[in-house]
């Protein structure tokens, strides 16, 4: 089958323009939906294009909608509730009317900014959700045009250098940048005559691996459809190659070791082809030929190793008269043998293995499930599809590529609608891809790769701009609300840093709000929090916060569960209602500012809580209760005050169970004190443990 030349350049020229007309109705239509005609939506890309983006009042978003990058805004003017998938791709949403999510089949992915004007992001039903799902965002921060569509990219070993090959037979088809994380400077290049469908770095070296199709008869390569290059401090250096034949080489891939290089392409015989690598020397040498039968093709850059090298993955083109598979697994132990392969219908023009080792990626030509995923059993031999995680892209997948942590997949596609470049999060558990940001490009993304640390994402783009781009991977993306509610009827955990701008409230009608490790509630300058009907766990150190002491928060009906030592150290607290304060742990109040106890509220320390007054700055009133109403009620728990001295005026004290009061007061004027006006009310049964210098009076 000799049709790659040809038929991949004809798809790709129809693919592009016809991606042009698509991509160019869907970023001319930023104002989606009617106020005056209702609509059904379908999936929404918000490009960061334009600042007029728009979801109207009569459009019912039920697939969901994406922005595109962190210059992205758009306004929610809709009636109805959104479903499916909410993705901010670190921009910002401006609320114009309640947003209404229905968490039964949300996913809220790629946090941003919402705005919020004081109307509510409510979860509407009773299932229990993570919010986020996952954190990330893109930041473009460098790109180089070549003279032709970019063919493949590369990262090499340290993250220094991008190698590209464009697709073309004219000039230097092969080109080396240098990456110093904010430009991209053109270092080497090297003219292959022929072009090229695969460039990959050595795991551990200078070395790059080229291929190219049918080689031509003179010139440095010769005839020589597989080139080694080395890459010191000035060109490359043509160090080996491999003559195919009458055939071409269409994709390349190092084994981990960095002792074997696999190379597959389009020949009549031996369409897989193993070779030693000399590092020395910089040469291969021919170890193995494996026969694909009946003849099948490698097609572009579908090679992939497993993370330990113990098996290989290989995608081919499709045959319909031969109805063979499409996707096969080797397995690896100096020579290759094949193991179980899968009949994909379609021909596979993308793949990958993820470092977990398990779960292969495959993108797929053609509009039918284009993205997928597939589980290998090492133990029974099998390759199955995870059909929980198939993605209808509707368009060739021409690029797909796992992080370091089998956790994203960077995808490049055909143009079209939905973006060309995404990535995508991967829940082991759900075994579920989620789309968590997409780029409207006008143009196919050809090839993305991960640089080796997970930093940094290159892909190459197609005749549009012929472009190399770098982008900026950021994870844990911080959800920011300014003067935003968030309303939940369910028990919710937090998976990202929330920052609160404005006044803000957090209500979950007494569910619980688990704060996830690592994760953090920031009040920024002049930010109001209430955390109102919610039981708060998983509150630690200073997980819970205001940035300065023009930061504010009150805890109004709601439960503070402290899972560890926890320090209040800037702002103030408005104890309204009743709050109760539990866990075996200590509360520090170290701020510098006054915190009060409401008219008609409580402050309940429970059983094995530890309230500890060291505020940072020499001031005994700093905890006060407003009048007789207000209620410190102690249950089982120890009140204690270092050297400052904590002064109660007012308000009522109840002791319940055993409870004891310490001091580390050296003199009287140390002392914790309660005035003549404090209440104390000492229940049946209860006993008070003074330690230290307490004083009443």
């Amino acid at each position: 089958m000799k049709r790659f030349e040809a038929v991949y350049i004809l798809v790709r020229f129809v693919a592009c323009a016809l991606g042009v007309m698509l991509c160019y109705q869907s970023l001319s239509c930023v104002s989606i939906g009617s106020n005056s005609v209702g609509s059904r939506q379908p999936f929404a890309v918000f490009p960061s294009a334009d600042p007029d983006n728009t979801m109207l009042g009569f459009a019912a978003f039920e697939k969901g909608f994406v922005m595109e990058n962190a210059a992205t805004t758009c306004t929610f003017n809709s009636l109805f509730p959104v479903s499916n998938l909410v993705s901010l791709g670190g921009g910002t949403l401006v609320l114009q009317k309640d947003l209404l999510l229905s968490n039964s089949t949300i996913k809220f992915t790629n946090v941003g900014t919402i705005r919020g004007g004081g109307f509510r992001a409510h979860f509407t039903e009773t299932d229990p959700i993570t919010l986020p799902t996952a954190s990330f965002s893109l930041r473009s921060v460098a790109q180089q045009a070549m003279g032709a569509a970019v063919q493949v990219v590369d990262w090499s070993y340290d993250n220094k250098y991008v190698a590209a090959c464009a697709l073309t037979s004219g000039g230097n088809e092969l080109q080396l940048y240098l990456f110093d994380g904010t430009s991209l400077t053109a270092t080497a290049g090297a003219d292959l005559t022929k072009i090229s469908s695969s460039v990959r770095w050595h795991p551990s070296k200078y070395f790059v691996a080229s291929c190219r199709n049918t080689g031509a008869a003179a010139g440095s390569f010769l005839g020589n459809e597989v080139i080694i290059f080395s890459f010191g401090t000035g060109p490359f250096k043509q160090t080996g190659g491999a003559d195919l034949g009458a055939g071409s080489a269409f994709a390349a891939a190092w084994h981990p070791s960095g002792n074997w290089l696999v190379v597959g392409g389009d020949l009549a015989a031996g369409e897989i082809k193993l070779y030693t690598f000399n590092s020395t020397a910089g040469t291969i040498a021919l170890s193995q030929t494996v026969d694909l039968s009946p003849d099948r093709d490698v097609s572009g850059d579908t090679l992939a190793w497993s993370p330990g090298g113990n098996y290989m993955v290989a995608g081919l083109f499709n045959d319909a008269t031969v109805g063979a598979n499409e996707l096969n697994v080797f397995s690896f132990n100096g020579s290759l043998t094949a193991t179980v392969g899968v009949d994909l219908g379609a021909d596979c023009l993308s793949v990958d293995w993820s470092p977990t080792g398990t779960f292969i990626t495959a993108g797929l030509g053609g509009t039918n499930q284009t993205l997928r995923v597939y589980q290998h059993n090492v133990s029974n031999g099998t390759l199955t599809e995870v059909t929980s995680a198939r993605v209808n892209l509707s368009k060739t997948v021409w690029g797909c590529q796992w992080d370091k942590t089998g956790t994203f997949v960077a995808v490049g596609t055909d143009s079209g609608t939905a973006g060309e470049f995404n990535v995508y999060y991967f829940d082991k558990t759900a075994k579920t891809l989620t789309l968590m940001t997409g780029r409207d490009i006008s143009t196919s993304v050809n090839s993305t790769r991960w640089s080796k640390d997970r930093r940094y994402i290159v892909r190459g783009e197609d005749a549009a701009g012929n472009l190399v781009v770098v982008s900026e991977a950021l994870f844990d993306v911080p959800l920011t609300l300014n003067n935003t509610n968030l309303q939940f009827e369910a028990d919710v955990t937090l998976n990202s840093t929330l920052f609160i701008q404005g006044n803000c409230k957090i209500n979950s009608r007494g569910r619980r709000f688990t704060m996830a490790r690592g994760n953090n509630i920031v009040v920024r300058s002049g930010g109001a929090l209430i955390f109102e009907d919610v039981h708060v766990q998983g509150i630690t150190d200073n997980n819970i916060r205001c940035i300065n002491n023009t930061g504010a928060m009150t805890l109004r009906d709601a439960t503070f569960e402290l899972s560890g030592a926890y320090t209040f150290s800037q702002g103030s607290i408005l104890f309204d209602g009743d709050v109760l304060v539990t866990g075996a742990n200590k509360f520090t109040y170290a701020t510098g500012l006054s915190s009060t106890i409401n008219s008609q509220a409580t402050l309940l320390l429970d059983s094995g809580a530890t309230f500890s007054y060291n505020p940072n700055r020499a001031k005994r009133d700093l905890l006060t209760m407003k009048d007789a109403s207000s209620f410190l009620f102690l249950s089982g728990c120890t009140l204690h005050s270092t050297r400052t001295g904590l002064q109660l005026s007012t308000g009522t004290i109840i002791a319940d169970n055993k409870v004891t009061v310490s001091s580390e007061a050296r003199n009287d004027a140390e002392a914790l004190r309660f005035t003549t006006d404090v209440g104390i009310i000492i229940l049946s049964g209860s006993t008070l443990d003074l330690q230290g210098r307490v004083k009443y009076g």
